[in-house]
């Protein structure tokens, strides 16, 4: 290495030069680089603070690409000009009479084909010397302005690009005033710009110019950041209750993104989405009623809304800026801090199918107010997050969905019992014409009318209780964070709003039900092991996927037994041999269970994937024997107290031959793995992750 340093600047013929992070420290390379003028690649995107430019690059007349890591480097090229092979200039600055750089710098590179970005433009006389209009190749081209120029608009009426980057490329305008640059922007040379970003200008109020949706007829993205002041835009063309402008996009009809981010002072928006083709929205920290409001496609192309509303009171104007008619197509939609959304804008988007309500001081829609007979959804799930929805509106809600089959209730304290709502079955008997039939239809209104009293008590007794009545017809069912609620076993009203009534037996009537989590609930069972119904199982049969975790009164899971179903199972108790040896588990998660394994007969194990931090009771002989013909998959984690593996337990390990990924995470203090893996033939993937005291390995 040494030779080869000292006899560096004798590679006259190099052609490719990359400099790294660490090299070359005590070398100056600032007079040697100069010398290599067959280079074509100069690469110093990995270089330290170390790396100066030579004072004479441009002596590099071959030089195709400067990939630097920040474009500094670009910026200190004096006389770049001479450098007429280069394909890119990310950064120039104008400074003033400088010969080295001055804009006509800019004009002798005619090789120039990625981006271009000139700084300082108020230190340019004029734009011609630039020469942009034989710069055919150019894809991005960036203009900045540093402070007001009485030169600015004939500067950028000189600065005109090549046709071809209209129609593929991509111009910035950035000025510090902004609005007379913007206000130039009728040059029939950009009547085909397809991209046009303002960007951090400070004393921008207005955009001037009436004319914009001629000038930008093919305007396909539009994007502005961090303009403070900015009030207005040019499409305005009516009046709004709130600022006194609206703007109209439907005169841009080839307008396919629009993002406005960081101007406070910008109430005014068209309605969104402007059209039913797919289009992208980003409108963050505004001077609107919302925070935030997102549209675009998610990874599977399905169209997503995300609106996020500011705190304090809001009211139903709230949606105005929404174009519920083009949202036919939504798919999923987020809502955070907003108020009800009315349900007839919800019967529109007749595609939503998993809406998720956050933090706000009602349910999706404002049930109770409206009158719901008629309205069917096609919501196939719904998460409700830390509302202070009651469970009385909650469930009047689930009752529009008759095909919901995923259901997530998270945070919201208002929920304190639960219960499953019993399948309605409405029927009306014939009345006569006759006067027997009259008396029989007087008899039938009275005992309506004190059905009608005593179901006002039931359903004042029921939101007194905070009850929420979950439909039948729920196949994922997610609970968590609610530490008041119990689970219903005895029947606790006869009747619940809308003539629902509630079934007692737990989630019994749940008889689809196969994913069941229940997190940070302590109460949750309590009332089961309370009622005279502690002989029941508080859980379907049906279930497949069972997650608990912070549910009390699990030192026994005695009444899980009936889970014959059960595939996969995350839960700290323990006496649950039964399931492993008859049921259908195959993939269990058990922490915290020392006397899980215990009594699991001899008959061989389903189990198929195991995580445990239980190394002393899983890797013995007698489970390892009964878990050799089916367990795949073994991930030992959080154990804080293991060092080492007894030579006993590296046996046992050994027994599992049908053991193809072993895995071991957040082990604090086990230093080394057991021995004798090499002789499990069937293992294909060993992971260790986070196991900082491992000396060595086998």
């Amino acid at each position: 290495m040494e030779n080869m340093l000292r006899n560096f600047s004798k590679l006259v013929h190099l052609r490719y030069l990359r400099i790294v992070k660490g090299y070359f420290q005590e070398l100056s390379l600032s007079n040697i680089i100069s010398r290599f003028y067959h280079l074509r690649i100069l690469d110093v995107r990995q270089c330290s603070g170390h790396f100066n430019l030579p004072s004479d690059m441009s002596n590099l007349i071959k030089l195709r690409h400067f990939l630097d890591p920040n474009d500094s480097f670009h910026s200190a090229i004096a006389n770049v000009g001479k450098l007429k092979c280069l394909q890119e200039l990310k950064r120039f600055e104008v400074k003033g009479q400088a010969e080295a750089f001055a804009l006509r710098q800019i004009g002798q590179l005619e090789e120039l084909k990625g981006s271009l970005c000139i700084y300082n433009l108020e230190n340019a006389e004029t734009g011609e010397e630039a020469n942009l209009l034989n710069k055919r190749h150019l894809h991005k081209l960036v203009l900045v302005w540093s402070d007001d120029s009485s030169q600015a608009e004939h500067v950028l009426e000189n600065l005109k690009p090549h046709s071809n980057l209209a129609h593929h490329g991509e111009l910035w305008l950035v000025n510090a005033s902004g609005e007379e640059s913007l206000g130039c922007t009728t040059s029939q040379s950009f009547q085909k710009l397809k991209r046009l970003e303002l960007l951090g200008i400070p004393q921008l109020a207005k955009w001037v110019g009436n004319d914009a949706s001629h000038v930008f007829s093919l305007l396909e993205v539009f994007i502005i950041r961090d303009c403070p002041e900015l009030m207005e835009l040019p499409f305005s063309h009516s009046t709004c209750p709130r600022s006194g402008q609206e703007m109209n996009l439907t005169q841009f009809p080839t307008l396919r993104e629009l993002e406005v981010v960081n101007c406070p002072k910008l109430s005014s928006f068209p309605h969104i989405p402007w059209t039913s083709s797919p289009c992208r929205v980003l409108i963050d920290e505004v001077g609107s009623d919302f925070q935030r409001l997102d549209y675009s496609k998610n990874n599977q192309s399905e169209f997503c809304l995300k609106v996020v509303g500011k705190d304090g009171h809001l009211d139903m104007s709230f949606w105005n800026v929404l174009a519920f008619s083009n949202l036919t197509e939504l798919k999923v939609l987020y809502l955070k801090k907003c108020p009800p959304l009315p349900l007839k804008h919800l019967l529109v988007l007749s595609c939503l199918r998993s809406p998720t309500i956050h933090d706000s001081s009602n349910v999706l829609l404002n049930v109770e107010a409206e009158n719901t007979g008629g309205y069917q959804f096609q919501i196939e799930g719904l998460s409700i997050d830390d509302c202070s929805c009651s469970g009385k509106e909650l469930t009047l809600l689930l009752s529009l969905f008759p095909k919901l089959s995923m259901f997530s209730l998270q945070g919201c304290g208002k929920i304190r019992v639960l219960g499953v709502a019993k399948e309605q079955t409405m029927a009306m008997p014939a009345l006569s014409s006759s006067p027997s039939g009259h008396k029989l239809e007087d008899a039938h209104i009275g005992q309506e009318q004190e059905q009608e009293q005593l179901r006002g008590e039931d359903e004042k007794a029921a939101a007194d209780a905070g009850l929420l009545l979950l439909p039948h017809q729920l196949q994922e069912l997610n609970i968590s964070e609610i530490p008041e609620l119990i689970l219903q076993f005895d029947s606790l009203v006869d009747g619940m709003a809308g003539g629902l009534r509630s079934i007692g037996g737990g989630l019994q009537g749940l008889h689809f039900l196969r994913t069941l989590t229940i997190r940070g609930c302590p109460n949750f069972l309590s009332s089961y092991y309370s009622s005279s119904s502690s002989s029941c199982f508080p859980f379907p049969s049906s279930l497949q996927y069972l997650h608990l975790d912070g549910v009390g009164g699990m030192e026994t899971l005695a009444p899980l037994s009936n889970l014959s179903s059960l595939k996969c199972m995350d839960l700290r108790g323990e006496d649950l041999s039964s399931l492993l040896a008859h049921g259908q588990l195959t993939n269990l998660n058990i922490f915290e269970t020392p006397k899980f394994f215990v009594g699991c007969g001899s008959d061989s194990l389903r189990l198929q994937c195991l995580q445990t931090d239980d190394i002393t009771k899983v890797l013995a002989a007698p489970i390892c024997s009964l878990l050799a013909s089916s367990l795949t998959s073994l991930t030992i984690s959080w154990n804080d107290e293991v060092e080492r593996f007894t030579k006993e337990q590296s046996a046992a390990l050994l027994l599992l031959s049908s053991l193809q990924d072993l895995e071991f995470w957040y082990c604090s203090e086990l230093q080394s793995l057991p021995t004798g893996l090499h002789r499990l033939t069937s293992l294909k993937r060993l992971k260790i992750w986070s196991c900082p005291a491992i000396r060595s390995l086998p």
